[in-house]
């Protein structure tokens, strides 16, 4: 597991869900389970991936899912690289009757195409595919403030001239506050978002290592905002956060966004996952978290 984790600590653009925390979580809310695979090519150490796995009957009705894998260490990753994974993972698990296989590939739109996953065998399914946008944190905070677009840089300064004060915990002493803001929020809005209980352990298997990063914006005793943010390797993933009408009026969720660059700087952080956008009734978030100016990343979507 050590060095399963040391490999997972030196890729970039570590996603996470193929972080250990997101996969002891998920398998405890979904009761599956996940497993960590190493990948060589010519014999040497290439990469990784985290699978799921739910099976009864000795495996006779069997899931395998992959979500956002594999990851790639320096000098691999490429096409062919990408072409040897699937298609050795189609020989170990095979499409038959009574198996599920749910593959999300951590293949962009710039790097490979629907139809080289389909030459490979597998079926893309229906649906729209999926964007996030990635922040790099290696430039000093003059240049990713110089970055900001207009529209986003003007509230974060009047969030700054305001009365607001933020706060950081990373033990999950806050998380009950968030938790509770969080479903208040989404009841009232009428957002899709993940659910409560899933956030619940996803915050305890992250809190272990204070991985978990609660950020809350307060104006007097009042939060008006807060965040959450996850920790893995060398990166950090936006998870949920919700903002009151005051928070709104001040900009509060600006400036959480702002001082959370800072904090995961000092963590040695290098890229920031904004999270998962779209083009459809949520454009409004898109536009949101493209003003902080990082780069949209399209994945090819999900094959069986």
């Amino acid at each position: 597991m050590a060095k399963w984790q040391s490999c997972f600590a030196q890729t970039r653009r570590a996603n996470l869900l193929q972080s250990i925390e997101y996969g002891l979580s998920y398998g405890q809310f979904m009761g599956q389970k996940p497993r960590q695979a190493f990948i060589q090519i010519d014999g040497q150490p290439a990469g990784i991936c985290q699978l799921m796995e739910a099976g009864v009957l000795n495996n006779a009705i069997h899931a395998i899912i992959v979500d956002r894998g594999p990851l790639w260490l320096d000098g691999f990753g490429t096409k062919d690289h990408h072409v040897a994974f699937w298609q050795e993972f189609d020989r170990l698990y095979k499409r038959r009757l009574g198996r599920k296989r749910r593959i999300f590939p951590e293949l962009t739109m710039r790097e490979a195409s629907v139809a080289d996953m389909e030459g490979l065998g597998f079926t893309r399914l229906a649906g729209p595919g999926y964007q996030t946008i990635w922040l790099d944190l290696r430039p000093g905070l003059d240049v990713l403030r110089g970055n900001l677009k207009s529209k986003w840089r003007g509230p974060l300064s009047k969030a700054e001239r305001s009365d607001l004060e933020v706060q950081w915990d990373s033990d999950g002493t806050s998380f009950p506050m968030l938790l509770n803001g969080y479903v208040a929020d989404k009841g009232n809005r009428g957002y899709q978002g993940p659910s409560s209980k899933l956030l619940q352990i996803l915050a305890r298997y992250f809190s272990v290592k204070q991985n978990l990063l609660i950020g809350r914006a307060q104006q007097g005793a009042t939060t008006v905002a807060a965040i959450m943010i996850l920790c893995h390797g060398r990166s950090a993933t936006y998870q949920t956060g919700w903002t009151t009408p005051a928070g709104r009026a001040c900009n509060a969720h600006n400036l959480l966004l702002w001082n959370a660059l800072q904090v995961l700087q000092d963590r040695n952080i290098q890229d920031f996952d904004l999270g998962g956008v779209s083009d459809g009734a949520a454009r409004a978030v898109k536009k949101f978290k493209e003003g902080m100016g990082g780069e949209t990343v399209e994945l090819l979507g999900i094959f069986n």
